[in-house]
């Protein structure tokens, strides 16, 4: 028995009333008794013209929660970016949270008493490296720059998101951290 999953709907709006199981290879399906409509919709409704599940909502009462998941979305992908590291003159640096708390406390310890000249620091690519006090100032910026960088994208992608006029769902769902925004 191979059940399929029906939706009862009212004959003169289309609005779905109901869930039914039938199996339609034995089963007298009812008229009133349409088979569901698979993924996309968020408000499905039965079209008797074209005799196919349509979208009940606007496109724009669709789109807006689709707006914020995207948001939400775009500010994982800068955080997973910070988090991915930097470059610096040929040496990486790890720079997830944990390594942005040490590196601000380092910087502190240097700032805080002049008789530190030097900072053992292990890269990603050169091993564990000596520093002077002023390169590792210099190390400290960078990592800074990378993540302002990746913010101030992230808020450049949010106001797009927000603010664009989108034709379809997909325009919008095709954006990720990467995306080049368009001039006009």
């Amino acid at each position: 028995m191979a059940l399929k999953e029906f939706h009862k709907i009212d004959l003169q709006t289309g609005i779905v009333i109901d869930t039914c199981l039938f199996d339609d290879e034995i089963q007298q399906i009812p008229s009133d008794c349409k088979l569901g409509w698979g993924e996309g919709f968020h408000k499905p409704l039965w079209d008797f013209v074209e005799n196919k599940w349509i979208e009940g909502l606007s496109f724009n009462k669709v789109l807006e929660p689709k707006r914020q998941a995207k948001v939400e979305e775009i500010s994982n992908q800068c955080n997973e970016a910070i988090e991915n590291g930097f470059e610096y003159e040929g040496d990486l640096f790890q720079f997830n949270m944990k390594d942005q708390s040490n590196f601000n406390q380092q910087l502190s310890l240097l700032l805080l008493d002049p008789s530190i000249t030097g900072v053992q620091w292990k890269t990603e690519n050169n091993g564990i490296k000596l520093f002077s006090k002023e390169k590792f100032i210099l190390v400290c910026k960078q990592g800074e720059n990378h993540k302002r960088k990746s913010i101030g994208r992230y808020w450049q992608l949010k106001q797009y998101i927000l603010s664009t006029t989108f034709e379809s769902a997909d325009e919008l769902e095709s954006i990720d951290f990467s995306f080049s925004i368009p001039t006009s």
